[in-house]
């Protein structure tokens, strides 16, 4: 690391010379482009490193600095990683327009040649050294991170053990005394992903010393079986490689039935990893390869299936609510043991809030994230720092239980909602503002307990309770409009996020078992769904959108969490864990984790989403067409049932494409978002552009079913293989009234087209035993005559000099493209 780095004009080289040396006097190293560049490194790559590597950023302020490409790059990278900026003008007549808006908001030292030199050298030096341990902090430890995401995020590079908690105070310190300068998100994100690790770590640590110890127990029993049985004598090696044989087989054994049993929580991940640790002895073990053989599929099935990532155990009585901090960074949750805990994101260093004398019913954050806030049924509410720290509170803020509290996004204030029926504004500051009225009279004239507020992006409040009543407010506390929500009591309301569509929705839960979406335009309240759990009708309790709207979570009495998707009503995942009633449900705002608490003490962090159990929802019928885009980035799954589901290469649901009225038997991808499918009534749908409504034409007759289908390398045409014993080639930009080009030759049905590489060649395989190539105009160019069975599949190989089939016999067969021959064929399939 260097403390500064010095971005210039080369015109300014004299100057810059001068300051280097004067820096050098004063024992700072200075990275300048002139010696730290090695002539054969990448240019830019190293510019950036200089940057990233120093503690300070010192741009020369000049014409031609301003006015240069290079040092505006220079600028925007320093500025990305949130660099401490000086700014010095060594000579004037810049135009501002040319200025960065970066060097614009930092004050500017002033080295012109009328200034006196030592003394503004000497503020320089005043500007570098300012809270230096501090950015020194902050250069270690970007540079770590920097090499982290370099290095494909290994998990060696992360921080550990006390690195990691300097590194953690670092940054609580930094947001709560606001230092400059400000932590990047790559600071967040590495001391994040290093405190996962190590719990992690942690854990399986743990879980190692808990089976190491039931080896010990076990060798301890099997000591005295031995003594007793001989009278004398020594506990041999096959015998301790006996006992290790049979644990592990035990524990695999538990592990598979726990699996079979709930495949969601983490249990069966435990026992496979306990019997992990033991088959790492294996000294003991010398031989046993059939344990590993048991054991991989053991891991990587509970692995990949178990949703549940974490469970939090630290309260002794009812987790009532969880809320998520809008960085994704805490938790915080309220409890009927009196207290509410705030956690950092991987459930580590939990901080109690204690002082009511009551039920926590709910915590939160207010919006700049800097102060917890919680309500009781002690009737206060009461303000802690991220630290645990209590700062203030409100006595007796209402008559009866606070059940409820939110915060407006677009003022000061915050709202809570009373059994004793009101719902009450206050400032941050904790005075009181308003009870709501109304038409100029105060809620309790409907006698009943107000269970739940919520503020929309706009500042409108939805408030609703044990009347089953729904009212909606503007941001100044005048009632909009009121309806009947729901038969019994509303026990929760959600809004969906701003972002996903201009008609915001609410949802609504009560003891009636049912979810409800309201449409709110013009203040008025249009029911677009109902959403019903499966099983028997029970209480629900709590809503939650996920934050990119795609997705409705809920929970109530049956110890379950469900999950919808938004668009359609969809139920696509049941998540089961809990011993008893879940309390509150909550989506990070990152979407890859959904936070359930419950009445049996637990607060439960959930995988989401998981593509496997969302596509076993999607797809009714078996998958068994896929496609993968040619660049790698999406998939596309398509079941028998008419059901085409999309995913990015991650694992991360992107859309479905159903309601398609006829069974699917093809589909590919184009790397330029195009989608078709075929079909078997001889239809194809085609997508340009996801999401886009696609363009649905019948390409075959309709008592021809479409066997394949396959897009051009360039995406700009695709071909269709059908029952008709025809192939043909279709513009992606249609129009579709007729083909490009029409493949006639096979006697019978074609069960696979694909295209060469360049585009400008295409096989099929077909019923009729034989494999053609045709050029793109549709000659055909040449037959490939295997053993006269059906042939199901052929491709190219990637130089386009050979073609692979395979057929009815199950023997691959390799042609040369040039001349026909076959030059080998792959046996091995029954």
């Amino acid at each position: 690391m260097t403390d500064v780095f010095i971005s210039y004009s080369r015109k300014d080289t004299d100057f810059v010379r001068v300051l280097h040396q004067a820096l050098s006097h004063s024992k700072f190293e200075a990275w300048v482009d002139w010696q730290d560049i090695p002539l054969t490194a990448d240019w830019w790559e190293e510019i950036q490193r200089g940057i990233e590597a120093a503690d300070t950023f010192i741009f020369v302020i000049s014409p031609e600095s301003i006015s240069s490409k290079v040092c505006r790059q220079e600028v925007e990278h320093a500025t990305s990683h949130n660099k401490r900026m000086v700014p010095i003008v060594h000579r004037e007549g810049f135009d501002d327009i040319f200025m960065h808006e970066a060097l614009s908001r930092h004050n500017w030292l002033y080295f012109r040649q009328q200034d006196d030199f030592d003394q503004t050298f000497s503020n320089l030096v005043q500007a570098i050294n300012l809270d230096l341990p501090y950015v020194r902090m902050h250069t270690r430890l970007l540079t770590r991170a920097v090499e982290w995401e370099h290095s494909q995020r290994r998990d060696d590079l992360l921080l550990r053990g006390q690195d990691l908690l300097e590194a953690e105070q670092w940054l609580r310190d930094s947001i709560d005394q606001q230092k400059e300068p400000l932590t990047s998100e790559q600071h967040k994100t590495f001391i994040s992903k290093s405190r996962e690790v190590e719990t992690a770590n942690q854990r399986l640590l743990k879980t190692g010393e808990q089976a190491r110890r039931q080896v010990r127990f076990g060798r301890a029993v099997l000591g005295l079986t031995l003594l007793a049985a001989a009278g004398v004598g020594l506990l041999t090696v096959a015998a301790y490689r006996q006992l290790h044989h049979a644990q592990i087989q035990a524990l695999i054994t538990e592990a598979n039935t726990a699996f079979k049993e709930n495949r969601q929580t983490g249990e069966a991940l435990t026992l496979a990893l306990q019997a992990g640790d033991q088959l790492q002895q294996k000294r003991l073990l010398k031989g046993r390869q059939e344990l590993t053989s048991k054991l991989l599929p053991t891991l990587l099935k509970t692995n990949y299936w178990i949703l549940e990532q974490d469970r939090l155990e630290d309260h002794t009585n009812d987790v009532l609510s969880v809320t998520i901090s809008d960085d994704g960074q805490h938790y915080v949750t309220a409890s009927a043991d009196g207290t509410a805990i705030l956690w950092d994101r991987a459930g580590a260093q939990p901080k109690p809030l204690e002082g009511h004398d009551d039920w926590v019913r709910e915590a939160g954050f207010t919006p700049a994230g800097d102060q917890v806030v919680t309500v009781s049924d002690d009737r206060t509410v009461r303000f802690w720092t991220l630290e645990g720290r209590q700062k203030n509170h409100l006595a007796a803020a209402h008559d009866d239980y606070i059940y409820s509290l939110d915060f407006s996004p677009i003022s000061n204030t915050f709202a809570t909602a009373s059994e004793d029926g009101t719902v009450k504004l206050w400032t941050l500051a904790g005075d009181p503002i308003k009870t709501l009225m109304a038409d100029g009279v105060d809620l309790p004239q409907h006698d009943s307990a107000v269970r739940s507020v919520r503020f929309n992006q706009q500042g409108q409040l939805a408030t609703a309770g044990r009347d089953g009543m729904i009212r909606l407010w503007n941001a100044q506390g005048q009632l909009l409009s009121s309806w009947a929500g729901h038969t019994e009591e509303i026990t929760a309301l959600a809004f969906s996020p701003a972002t996903v569509s201009a008609s915001q929705q609410l949802a609504s839960v009560a003891l009636d078992g049912k979810v409800k979406l309201w449409n709110l335009e013009k203040d008025n309240a249009v029911r677009t769904l109902t959403l019903t759990p499966p099983g028997p009708a029970d209480e629900l309790w709590s809503i939650a959108f996920s934050s990119d709207g795609q997705w409705i979570a809920a929970g109530g009495h049956q110890d379950k969490v469900y999950v919808w998707r938004r668009r359609d009503g969809v139920h696509v995942a049941t998540l089961e864990g809990h011993t008893d009633r879940i309390r509150s449900v909550a989506f990070s705002p990152d979407n890859t984790t959904l936070v359930s608490t419950a009445e049996d003490n637990t607060v439960r962090l959930w995988r989401w989403p998981n593509p496997g159990l969302i596509a076993l929802k999607i797809h009714q019928d078996e998958v068994f067409i896929t496609a993968i885009s040619p660049d790698g980035e999406r998939i596309a799954l398509a079941g028998i049932e008419g059901t085409v589901s999309l995913w990015d290469k991650t694992g991360g649901y992107l859309d479905i494409l159903d309601g398609l009225d006829s069974p699917i038997y093809a589909l590919d991808l184009a790397s330029n978002n195009k989608l078709a499918v075929a079909m078997a009534n001889g239809r194809v749908g085609l997508w340009r552009s996801q999401p886009a409504n696609p363009v649905f034409f019948m390409a075959h007759d309709d008592e021809s079913a479409i066997r394949s289908l396959a897009f051009s390398p360039d995406g700009q045409r695709f071909a269709t293989a059908s029952d008709d014993g025809t192939t043909k080639i279709w513009p992606t930009a249609g129009p579709f009234e007729r083909p490009l080009v029409v493949l006639e030759g096979h006697e019978g049905p074609i069960y696979n087209v694909s295209f060469s590489s360049d585009g400008n060649q295409l096989v099929t395989a077909g019923d009729d035993g034989t494999v053609r190539l045709w050029n793109a105009k549709g000659k055909e160019i040449r037959q490939f005559l295997g053993s006269g069975n059906a042939a199901y599949h052929a491709q190219f190989s990637p130089d386009d000099s050979q073609i692979v089939s395979v057929g009815e016999d199950a023997i691959g067969r390799m042609w040369q493209v040039d001349d026909g021959a076959e030059v080998a064929t792959l046996q091995g399939h029954g």
